[in-house]
């Protein structure tokens, strides 16, 4: 009966069985009238030829025996003289790329010349996140890619085109980095400052994507994004906490010797202003990783963070008072020029430990931490 429906001359007896047969297609179902299906790639309608695509994926699945044999039947349609039919088999392709690229290597060609041809946005965002895809396996397709890429990025005003095309650069700068940087500078300051867009946008989907492709980017050019630097941290003060963790993460890899102080400071008032107990803490745990990053690599003032280590006692409800003991005991024991400032402070610390244990039992039992070391660290070196 449905092979009758296939084989009618009335199109939407066609549509009506090739969409039933997406839906409830079987592995012998789908063995028994995959030809009737790929004769319908023939049909004079485009309306037939876009369906029986589509439908060919879902025959696929239950029946991957079938691709082989009709797979280039498949790929002629990426030539179809109908859009509607092209996005259909480029969306198939894509999607049976995902599994296995490497199988899809030999269609760059042709999947490159539609892009330089093709205005279907979304089409393009099929192909070119397929070609995000092949550039790990084909270094010289990357190089191909850029200047293409460079000019969709420069030109389109679709922000989810954009994005894909700067992943995909991303993806290109990654596989290429072993060679000199320096030859790719401009596509990666295009980048980056097409992130920024998308970084100050309203939308705060576009907002979180900038952020996670700029912590890529960061990974292989940090010098590029650290100039943007106020940007991230304006975004500290966004009401989304995905969005505020997004930039924390970033900002762990933007530190540098001349700009921790600066970064550090900015977290510490962002300490002071946050609100719920996860973000606080959050916050907190970062300014530790990143001072005590690669055994304190990028202070040059240990006075100033053991001057931090205790503005975070005064942090209410902190969880961390281990996490601060073990710093400042750290710090003190292997630094011999801040111990007597570490004293000092200490001694303070000691002085007024009944203001500091005057909170509830959980941060009492966090201060504790620190007033041992606190205590241990006058006792030390007491002299």
């Amino acid at each position: 009966m449905i092979r009758k429906d296939l084989q009618s001359s009335n199109l939407y007896d066609n549509g009506l069985a090739l969409t039933g047969l997406a839906c409830f297609t079987t592995h012998d179902l789908a063995r028994d009238l995959v030809n009737d299906v790929v004769n319908l790639l023939s049909s004079t309608r485009p309306y037939v030829r876009k369906k029986a695509v589509l439908v060919l994926y879902k025959i696929f699945l239950k029946y991957p025996e079938s691709l082989r044999p009709t797979f280039q039947r498949l790929k002629d349609k990426l030539e179809d003289p109908d859009p509607g039919v092209q996005s259909a088999a480029v969306n198939v392709i894509c999607e049976l790329a995902r599994k296995n690229p490497r199988n899809y290597l030999s269609l760059a060609p042709v999947f490159f010349k539609l892009m330089n041809t093709s205005s279907n946005n979304w089409m393009l965002i099929k192909i070119i996140k397929l070609f995000g895809s092949l550039v790990p396996l084909e270094a010289k397709l990357g190089k191909k890619l850029l200047e293409p890429l460079t000019n969709l990025i420069n030109s389109t005003s679709a922000m989810s085109l954009l994005y894909e095309c700067i992943n995909t650069v991303i993806a290109v700068l990654i596989s290429i980095s072993s060679e000199s940087p320096a030859d790719f500078t401009a596509s990666i300051q295009l980048c980056v400052q097409k992130l920024g867009v998308l970084i100050e946008d309203s939308d705060q989907n576009l907002k979180y994507l900038g952020l996670l492709a700029m912590g890529k980017i960061l990974q292989t050019h940090p010098k590029a994004v650290q100039a943007h630097k106020d940007m991230v941290l304006r975004c500290l003060d966004d009401k989304d906490e995905s969005i505020r963790l997004r930039a924390l993460d970033l900002l762990y890899g933007m530190v540098s010797r001349k700009n921790i102080m600066e970064i550090v400071k900015k977290l510490m008032q962002h300490v002071d202003a946050a609100e719920g107990s996860f973000y606080r803490d959050e916050l907190l745990s970062r300014i530790i990783d990143i001072c005590s990053y690669n055994n304190y690599h990028y202070i040059t003032n240990f006075e100033w963070y053991i001057s931090v280590l205790v503005e975070m006692t005064k942090v209410e409800g902190t969880k961390h008072g281990i996490k601060i003991a073990e710093q400042i005991q750290d710090v003190t024991v292997r630094v011999k020029s801040v111990r007597h400032f570490s004293v000092s402070q200490m001694s303070l610390l000691v002085e007024n430990a009944h203001l500091l244990l005057s909170g509830n039992s959980a941060q009492r039992n966090n201060i504790s931490e620190v007033l041992l070391a606190a205590a241990w660290i006058c006792g030390e070196y007491s002299e």
